[in-house]
């Protein structure tokens, strides 16, 4: 969801561009490796109540 006051996101990536619009999504990769880095213990629990994704922290 894009709130209208965020500031642009994409615009870091500005060095890279190929003439087409950034790209504003992230990969799994990424997004697993940006749930690592941080402290605090992160979890997605599905609506079957099982665990979609943990963070390393999450894991000890």
């Amino acid at each position: 969801m894009h709130r209208p006051d965020a500031p642009p996101l994409a615009q870091a990536s500005a060095g890279r561009n190929t003439g087409a619009e950034p790209s504003t999504t992230l990969e799994a990769g990424q997004i697993q490796r940006l749930l690592d880095a941080l402290p605090a213990l992160i979890s997605y629990v599905d609506n079957d109540e099982r665990y979609g994704t943990v963070n390393q922290a999450y894991e000890r």
